[in-house]
C-alpha cells in the first residue's frame, strides 16, 4: 500500500532525518559481530547486510509502520492504512501510564532484586542515560557489580558491545521510518493532557527507540561476555546478576516511553529488530532467551502494550506483537 503524505489518512513525516547520508552510506554499516550465513564470501558482507536491513524493514512495514519515501513523497507498506490509529492507540496508552490509578512508574525505584541502596528513582535514571551514560544507569541495578569491575570496565564492556552489536541500527531504520515524535502528534491526538520530559537525545524520528535497541543488544553482548569467561555471580540465566542486567535492558527503553520520549508501539519495532538481528551476532543463543523472557516477563511497557490490545482483536498493536512471536521462535 501506498499513502501520500497529502492523504486525510496519513501522518506528517518527521522532515529533518533527510539526505545528510546517502542511503548506500546508512545500509552498508553492519556490527561488526554480524555474521554471514553458510556460503556466503567475506566479500558479500555488505549485500548481506543490506537484505538482511530489508527483510526487517519488510517486517515493521507490514506490521507496525510504514517506509516512508523520500522521492514519491509516500508512505509505503501494508501498515500505512493503520498509522493514525495506531498513534491514537499509542496515545491512549501514554494517557493511561500518566495517570495510573495504582502510581506512576517513571516515579517508583527500579525493580531489580539487588538494586543499590542508593539507586534512584527511573525519573533520576532516564535523566541521566538521556546524557549517554547507560552504563552509570546499569550499576544501580546491581549492588555486586562492585566487586567485579570498576565503573570505567563497566562502561567499557558496554562500548565494546555497542561497536560488536549495534553500530548504527537504529539510525538506519529512524532514517526510513520517519515518525513523528509523540509531542508533535499529540495535539491531534491527545489535546492538552499529554505530558512530555524534555530529552537531549529526541532530535531523531520516534521509530525505533535507539535506547531500546541499544540497551537490548549492548546488554545482551556484555550478557554473552560475561557466560563466556563464567563470571561469578552470572552463571546461570536466572541468577539475581542476570536478572539485574536483563531488567536495566528493558528499563532503558520503558524509561522514554513513560516519560512521553517515544510511543509504547516504538519498543515493539525495537524489540523486534532485537530479536532478528540476535540470530545474526550472538553466538550463545541463550542471549535471546534471556532477554525475550525479561521483555515480556520484566518491562513494565510491554504489559501495558498486551493489557491495552486484550479483547480487541481489530487493535493495531496485534500485527506488531504477532511478529515479535514469530521473531522470538525463529534461529539462525
Amino acid at each position: 500500500m501506498k499513502l501520500s503524505i497529502n492523504d486525510p489518512m496519513a501522518l506528517s513525516p518527521w522532515g529533518k532525518m533527510r539526505h545528510t547520508e546517502t542511503r548506500n552510506d546508512f545500509l552498508s554499516i553492519a556490527p561488526t559481530d554480524f555474521r554471514l550465513l553458510p556460503g556466503q564470501a567475506p566479500k558479500q558482507r555488505a549485500a548481506s547486510w543490506i537484505e538482511f536491513f530489508e527483510a526487517t524493514l519488510d517486517v515493521i512495514n507490514a506490521t507496525l509502520w510504514p517506509r516512508f519515501d523520500y522521492s514519491s513523497q509516500e508512505w509505503v507498506g501494508d501498515s500505512a492504512s493503520r498509522m493514525r490509529l495506531l498513534t491514537k492507540k499509542d496515545h491512549e496508552v501514554l494517557a493511561r501510564i500518566q495517570s495510573h490509578p495504582q502510581g506512576l512508574e517513571l516515579y517508583r525505584p527500579v525493580r531489580s532484586p539487588i538494586r543499590a541502596a542508593n539507586c534512584p528513582i527511573q525519573e533520576e535514571l532516564f535523566t541521566l542515560e538521556d546524557t549517554e551514560k547507560l552504563a552509570t544507569a546499569y550499576r544501580y541495578y546491581d549492588r555486586e557489580l562492585a566487586k567485579l569491575y570498576s565503573g570505567e570496565a563497566i562502561e567499557t564492556l558496554r562500548v565494546q558491545a555497542m561497536y560488536a552489536k549495534v553500530a548504527n541500527v537504529s539510525t538506519q531504520f529512524k532514517y526510513h521510518l520517519q515518525r513523528p515524535r509523540p509531542y508533535q502528534t499529540a495535539v491531534l491526538f491527545a489535546g492538552n493532557e499529554f505530558r512530555y520530559h524534555a530529552a537531549l537525545t529526541s532530535h531523531t524520528p520516534s521509530m525505533c527507540s535507539g535506547h531500546a535497541v541499544q540497551s537490548a543488544l549492548a546488554a545482551g553482548g556484555m550478557l554473552e561476555r560475561f557466560w563466556a569467561e563464567k563470571v561469578p555471580g552470572f552463571l546461570t540465566p536466572n541468577s539475581p546478576s542476570v536478572l539485574a542486567l536483563t531488567q536495566w535492558a528493558v528499563d532503558a527503553g520503558d524509561r522514554r516511553v513513560l516519560a512521553g520520549v517515544h510511543y509504547p508501539s516504538d519498543n515493539l519495532c525495537s524489540w523486534l529488530i532485537f530479536l532478528h538481528l540476535a540470530n545474526r551476532v550472538y553466538t550463545d543463543q541463550r542471549v535471546k532467551t534471556a532477554l525475550w523472557s525479561a521483555i515480556t516477563k520484566q518491562s513494565y511497557v510491554y504489559q501495558e502494550i498486551r493489557a491495552a490490545a486484550q479483547g480487541d482483536p481489530a487493535h493495531p498493536y496485534h500485527p506488531g506483537l504477532a511478529a515479535l512471536d514469530q521473531a522470538a521462535q525463529s534461529r539462525p
